[in-house]
């Protein structure tokens, strides 16, 4: 079960107060940031063979869940987009990377542009920061960002004003608690793949203690493995 919790978003009141997604259809009305959390054993549905291969990878494998956790996150930003609300008809919550805001006017990323093959310029591919997404024990911890927007195709002005209100005087911070965690629940459940989850961790495990086979205190004072047969030096 995964615990959410809502804080201020500095970037609202900073740079984007008021900005919108598109103005024929959605309305934005504010953003927050959710710190949530869920143990690793629920994420990999109570398998034991799983958590007791995650538990016994130590530090390497923690980064290496993670890793796998934020790249599913990133994959998956087009399709985090909550249900409307019980009691707001047409408020809509999207769930977003902390890296990218794409539901204000003005487009915002951390990543560099590149050319692709139709001259068009998109972002390069990038992973979340060790600060988005974190294991601590045996717990996953993930920063992102909830994106609050009226569906002007659904409500009345009036209807809208009311609902921006609630939400700017934290009346409905409780209900939006409850739905993030119900969307972060149906992520983790539908992209976790538990056999490739834990071949991930497995490979960086296995090349954490390949690289302590190169220092070890019989003097190897090694920086690499050379395959056998091998044509040397490489361009």
């Amino acid at each position: 079960m995964w615990t959410t919790r809502l804080q201020e978003d500095p970037l609202w009141s900073h740079h984007y107060h008021g900005g919108s997604s598109n103005k024929n259809v959605s309305q934005l009305v504010k953003t927050f940031l959710v710190k949530a959390s869920c143990s690793v054993k629920v994420l990999v549905h109570n398998d034991e063979r799983a958590f007791n291969a995650f538990q016994h990878s130590g530090r390497c494998g923690q980064i290496a869940f993670a890793d796998y956790m934020s790249r599913k996150l990133i994959g998956a930003e087009d399709e985090l987009l909550s249900a409307s609300m019980d009691g707001c008809h047409g408020l809509l919550l999207r769930l977003e990377p902390l890296e990218y805001l794409s539901s204000t006017s003005k487009q915002v990323t951390r990543r560099r542009l590149h050319k692709g093959a139709a001259s068009k310029k998109a972002p390069l591919p990038y992973v979340l920061e060790r600060s988005d997404v974190w294991c601590s024990d045996q717990t996953l911890h993930v920063v992102a960002r909830v994106v609050a927007c009226n569906d002007v195709s659904m409500m009345s002005d009036d209807d809208a004003s009311v609902v921006k209100n609630k939400i700017e005087s934290n009346e409905l911070n409780d209900a939006i608690n409850l739905q993030i965690g119900m969307v972060f629940s149906t992520w983790s459940k539908e992209t976790l793949e538990i056999d490739i989850a834990m071949n991930h961790i497995a490979t960086s495990v296995l090349q954490d203690s390949l690289r302590s086979q190169l220092q070890l205190q019989d003097g190897l004072n090694a920086v690499s493995f050379i395959a056998d047969a091998a044509i040397l030096p490489r361009k």
